[in-house]
């Protein structure tokens, strides 16, 4: 079975999110590649909904570990849903 353009592109863009906004601390990227209704759900099962609770979570984690930086393994994407490994 064999991806649609759709999923690979939503791929796509979270790669960039991680390369670009969270290694790269590019952080107005934000407004460009996240989608108003963006929702991130953690491990934990907590969720930070839209730009704003993304920049929020980005907040909470550069300030934890300012020099962090993510690796992506893999991801899975479904519909308009990306799962990543990192």
């Amino acid at each position: 079975m064999q991806e649609s353009e759709r999923q690979q592109h939503n791929k796509a863009t979270m790669r960039r999110v991680f390369d670009e906004i969270v290694n790269a601390r590019q952080f107005h990227l934000v407004d460009e590649l996240l989608a108003e209704d963006f929702i991130y759900q953690t491990p934990g099962g907590e969720e930070f909904r839209g730009r704003e609770g993304f920049r929020e979570l980005l907040s909470i984690y550069t300030t934890a570990f300012p020099d962090m930086h993510v690796t992506l393994e893999s991801m899975v994407a479904e519909g308009d849903l990306v799962a990543s490994h990192y």
